[in-house]
């Protein structure tokens, strides 16, 4: 951005003009535009690739998609109402959140109404732990494999375990010096274990990988693409396009050649690390404990970046420092959603691809109208203020004051990460090692969803599961068309504040 007043403007807000100065804004974000047609297609590959293996191979839960499945299910004979919506417990459990939901928004009118908490905490080795009930967290926890559960909440405690005697140590006294969410110790472990999570994941669907790769170079392989929303030569063409062309627009953009692809390869663990667990455990969104930017500064130092490289590595963080906003995950929920329509599937690629791209594109300009309109310094910190617009410049601020060369205790850290991840993929197949900071605020809920999972199993066996199912699904569309409704009668009453949480 060249134009110092339309920087001026976009903060302090145009007097006696809303208008949008599209010439000074156009040559940037065309050139962002491009980073992201490039990032959209790798995920969208990547997501058509692994549907298959995680689908029909590995048979993953996918809990994020199981109430709009059991939404559509059929009973088999002709009826207005899908058996979703006959049963009793779906109600019962849909009525839960929708009623401490509206309570607690009917106070923020009404301030005589009562309100229901559901959030307190503990001390924990020194540490204020969250303790909150989740409604939401509740029922996804309730449908995913038992196992698994118990690996979130327990390493959860672990983590605040490691945190507290590292803290005892004096070995992990510098917070957040790679990425904004995690120390050091943490970030790495988290993407060596990544790392392992990842590889194991796709050494175990080789032999999909493999037909993927026949079908694309034959028409005569075994393994029918007829069922994706793409054609498997045309997924493997837009990875490596999408991948070459993310690796050159971070090289132009002042990355040495060398650094950039290890850049890429960092964010294409952790996008399909991420997305691994949002689809088996059922977590609406995870943040990585370490982020490609902290994960290239430790592993070749700073003087190898350089002043140039620095600054541009740190604004990496626009696309993946804050990945409540990632698509892979999205797209690997719909994606499964796909595996229970007929008919011809490729068209919906053009849907996915236009709904990408406009909410893109309707994002960009409501945040420039916002901006000009009422002034940039007076709506939200967090997106216009001292938060995330200013990170990426005071990140590489003080690498640069302070630069540092490789880090051999960053590399063994994110070694033992690794090796924790391995023995633990060894012991059981399906453990997950959490230390990103949004398990601190969910652990509980799933720690509850796993005590009432195992104690129905245990006393009432699989039978009396598949009959207590529907109320957790009710706890899920509940928390959801509360968020919903009361969004709209506060846009409609313009009412600001009234916060109904869904995740956190």
């Amino acid at each position: 951005m060249g134009d110092p007043e339309a920087v001026r403007g976009f903060y302090e807000g145009s007097i006696g003009t809303t208008t949008i100065p599209w010439a000074s804004w156009l040559p940037p974000l065309g050139y962002w535009l491009l980073f992201y047609a490039a990032l959209y297609t790798t995920l969208i590959s990547i997501a058509v690739i692994l549907r298959r293996q995680w689908v029909e191979h590995e048979r993953l839960a996918y809990p994020l998609a199981q109430v709009a499945l059991a939404m559509i299910e059929d009973e088999g004979r002709p009826s207005l109402l899908k058996p979703f919506f006959k049963n009793k417990l779906m109600w019962i459990g849909f009525a839960i959140p929708f009623l401490v939901g509206s309570l607690n928004a009917l106070h923020h009118y009404f301030p005589s109404v009562g309100q229901i908490g559901l959030k307190t905490s503990v001390s924990f080795f020194g540490t204020n732990l969250p303790v909150n009930l989740n409604f939401l967290m509740l029922g996804f926890s309730f449908l995913i494999n038992s196992t698994l559960s118990l690996s979130l909440w327990f390493f959860l405690l672990v983590y605040t375990l490691q945190q507290h005697v590292l803290g005892l140590l004096g070995i992990d006294t510098l917070q957040a010096t790679l990425g904004p969410w995690s120390t050091p110790v943490t970030g790495h472990q988290m993407i060596g274990a990544l790392i392992v999570m990842v590889g194991a994941g796709l050494w175990v669907g080789r032999h999909h990988l493999a037909e993927v790769w026949r079908q694309a170079l034959s028409k005569k392989a075994s393994a029918d693409d007829a069922d994706e929303i793409m054609s498997y030569r045309s997924a493997l063409l837009g990875l490596l396009v999408g991948t070459a062309g993310m690796t050159i627009w971070l090289w132009q953009s002042g990355i040495p050649a060398w650094i950039a692809p290890l850049f890429v390869f960092a964010a294409l663990v952790i996008f399909i690390g991420l997305t691994r667990a949002i689809v088996e455990a059922g977590i609406p969104t995870l943040s990585p404990a370490m982020v490609p930017l902290g994960f290239v500064v430790s592993g070749v130092g700073v003087p190898a970046l350089g002043a140039k490289g620095m600054v541009a590595s740190a604004y990496s963080l626009i696309w993946v420092g804050e990945l409540l906003v990632f698509m892979m995950a999205p797209l690997s929920n719909g994606l499964r959603l796909t595996s229970e329509t007929a008919g011809n599937r490729r068209r919906l690629l053009w849907g996915i691809a236009a709904a990408m791209f406009i909410t893109l594109a309707v994002s960009i300009y409501y945040t420039l109208h916002l901006a000009y309109d009422y002034g940039g310094v007076n709506l939200h910190n967090q997106f216009f203020g001292q938060s995330f617009p200013s990170y990426p410049s005071r990140f590489a601020l003080r690498k640069l004051s302070e630069p540092s060369g490789v880090s051999v205790d960053g590399w063994l850290w994110t070694l033992s990460g690794g090796l924790v991840m391995a023995l633990l993929m060894i012991a059981r197949q399906r453990l997950m090692f959490s230390a990103g900071w949004t398990m601190r605020y969910i652990w509980f809920s799933i720690f509850l969803a796993w005590l009432i999972k195992l104690a129905i199993l245990r006393y009432g066996g699989v039978g009396l599961y598949h009959k207590i199912r529907p109320f957790f699904l009710g706890l899920i569309a509940g928390q959801f068309a509360t968020g919903g409704l009361w969004l709209v009668i506060d846009a409609f009453t313009g009412t600001v504040g009234n916060v109904i949480p869904v995740m956190f």
